[in-house]
């Protein structure tokens, strides 16, 4: 899936996968990931929402 979307995009995919919501949070909190997508667990999410880590995506 991630090699078809790259092919037809022109977008390259940096896939991450942490093995706890702490490892991934602490990543966050640091700042300046280089990440646009992240889909944390639904546990941390609220948290992570008021300690401000998310934003928009730009269009």
């Amino acid at each position: 899936m991630i090699a078809n979307f790259e092919a037809e995009t022109g977008n390259s995919v940096n896939y991450d996968v942490f093995d706890a919501n702490d490892v991934l949070e602490a990543k966050l909190l640091t700042g300046a990931t280089g990440y646009e997508v992240v889909v944390p667990s639904i546990e941390f999410m609220a948290r992570q929402i008021i300690a401000g880590v998310f934003h928009e995506i730009p269009k």
